[in-house]
């Protein structure tokens, strides 16, 4: 019996050991992978360097403009018109605006004629302008001719903008004359001249059209 005990108590004594041994070879086994893991980390550790920024640097192309050149050729082309605006010094609106120009072939010569829109005195005002709208008909050289009074556009109102088309479907380009006051629908009798027509216009005494 006693032996027996002896026995059992020497085969506990063996796993003890065993059991501490192996616990100890765990720890050493620990230790040593957090060791060589610690270094490994501090190895692979990114170093942050601080740099400034640097735009990307933005290309320069030379590039010369073309040359033109213009010259003033108007009167020595035939063309004299001088806007009257009407102005005396009261300052208004209308007189700030302009008037107006158009680029038209109205004979079909297939060379572009011109109608410049002129404004007038005001009613209140003396002496009185005597201004008209003007049309410049191109000879096919650019060079022009007054041709206001045979056109039948030698009209005097204040006159602030011009349209062109043709209204009739006739193949001739019409024109309407925007004012102050009455608008002016012209229309174009086959190149020869033009009538104004006061049926086929919607306007009002009182207006202003630009």
């Amino acid at each position: 019996m006693a032996q027996k005990l002896n026995k059992k108590q020497g085969n506990d004594q063996i796993i003890a050991d065993f059991f501490k041994k192996s616990i100890w070879f765990v720890l050493i086994i620990t230790m040593i992978i957090a060791i060589v893991y610690f270094y490994q980390s501090r190895e692979n550790t990114l170093e942050i360097v601080e740099k400034e920024y640097q735009p990307p640097e933005k290309l320069k192309i030379e590039i010369s403009p073309p040359e033109i050149l213009f010259s003033e050729e108007a009167e020595k082309r035939g063309i004299n018109f001088v806007q009257q605006n009407g102005a005396t010094g009261e300052r208004l609106l209308p007189e700030t605006m302009g008037s107006g120009v158009a680029f038209i072939d109205f004979d079909n010569d297939n060379d572009e004629d011109l109608i410049f829109v002129n404004s007038t005195s005001w009613v209140w005002d003396s002496p009185q302008s005597t201004s008209t709208q003007e049309v410049y008909e191109n000879d096919g050289s650019g060079n022009f001719t007054n041709v206001t009074v045979e056109k039948g556009l030698n009209d005097m109102f204040y006159g602030t903008g011009i349209a062109v088309g043709d209204v009739n479907n006739d193949g001739y380009d019409d024109v309407v004359i925007t004012a102050v006051g009455n608008n002016r629908l012209y229309m174009n009798q086959s190149g020869e001249n033009f009538i104004h027509d006061e049926t086929n216009l919607d306007c009002t005494e009182n207006g202003w059209s630009t």
